[in-house]
């Protein structure tokens, strides 16, 4: 069963211990998403879209 985690205002969704879907709004507000392997790698690509809106 998958779990939903919020991390900064945004979804990782996880499926297992190593497969993660990350969701984050981008600049133009619309929704990006990405699929990784562990939930360190889902948590730095969602700060590094948050710095890039500041």
């Amino acid at each position: 069963m998958a779990e939903e985690l919020v991390y900064n205002e945004n979804l990782i969704i996880q499926f297992s211990t190593a497969d993660f879907q990350a969701y984050a709004l981008n600049d133009d507000e619309e929704v990006e998403t990405k699929h990784f392997q562990s939930l360190d790698a889902a948590k730095r690509w969602i700060d590094n879209k948050n710095s890039k809106k500041k």
